[in-house]
């Protein structure tokens, strides 16, 4: 599935993030892409969404 890939790439990334808090944010991000016409770029979209948003602030700058 592919919440399970996007999952799976984000962990490293996230690693103090807890998985199921991961996987929430992943299906989240995925749900509001709903209605998006084009697909095929979802998973980046989420990846980056859901980086952005769990991301520690400092880390940012």
């Amino acid at each position: 599935m592919i919440v399970d890939e996007v999952v799976a790439r984000l962990t490293p990334k996230l690693h103090d993030v807890q998985p199921d808090s991961l996987k929430t944010a992943v299906n989240t991000a995925f749900d509001q892409f709903a209605e998006a016409p084009v697909r095929t770029f979802l998973p980046i979209l989420v990846e980056r969404r859901v980086t952005a948003a769990l991301k520690p602030a400092k880390s940012r700058v």
